[in-house]
């Protein structure tokens, strides 16, 4: 029983030393308001959790509604409402390079809050995005966070030209937006 007690406390000693910081302070970072926080938190997640992938485009029948009071979209059977001002922006599901059903999936979703991530586009190939998506049935939005590559683009294309021959080449897991 001594030799088990002995032990643990040998463990216990270790493990707090290998615990301990090489002596680096890291100093708080403070944001001037949520947006510049969520923008770190985006810049963050491409830096550490970020893998390619190329995403198909939506295959199926695409239908718009556009004498709606919204704008719905129909992928298939899917509802799905855009509320994006931005026409290029829109044109990322209604030309099908993003399929809602990459997204978390439900019949109905509306999608709002369509932002190009501009302090994170390093070179012209490649343009981050994020966007809320509320689902069906579910309080709160989910963001997700998109890259689209067009491999032909400089940082001179517009954006209406990247997006025309974009492809995803990104999703992330969404984050529950409270």
């Amino acid at each position: 029983m001594k030799a088990a007690y002995l032990f643990l406390i040998v463990i216990a000693i270790c493990g707090c030393k290998t615990a301990e910081r090489s002596g680096v302070v890291e100093q708080e970072r403070t944001y001037a308001n949520q947006g510049e926080y969520e923008n770190h938190l985006a810049e963050e997640y491409f830096n550490q959790d970020y893998e390619t992938k190329k995403y198909q485009k939506f295959a199926g029948k695409i239908l718009t509604d556009s004498l709606s009071e919204y704008n719905i979209v129909y992928f298939d059977s899917l509802r799905v409402i855009l509320e994006i001002e931005d026409v290029v922006h829109r044109r990322v599901f209604t030309e099908g390079i993003l399929s809602p059903n990459h997204l978390y999936y439900s019949q109905s979703m509306q999608i709002c809050c369509f932002e190009e991530l501009t302090h994170l586009n390093k070179n012209g190939t490649h343009r981050r995005f994020k966007f809320w998506v509320f689902e069906e049935g579910v309080a709160n939005p989910l963001e997700y966070l998109i890259e689209l590559t067009n491999g032909k683009a400089t940082r001179e294309t517009s954006l209406s030209e990247f997006v025309s021959k974009a492809e995803v080449t990104h999703i992330s897991e969404p984050r529950v937006i409270i």
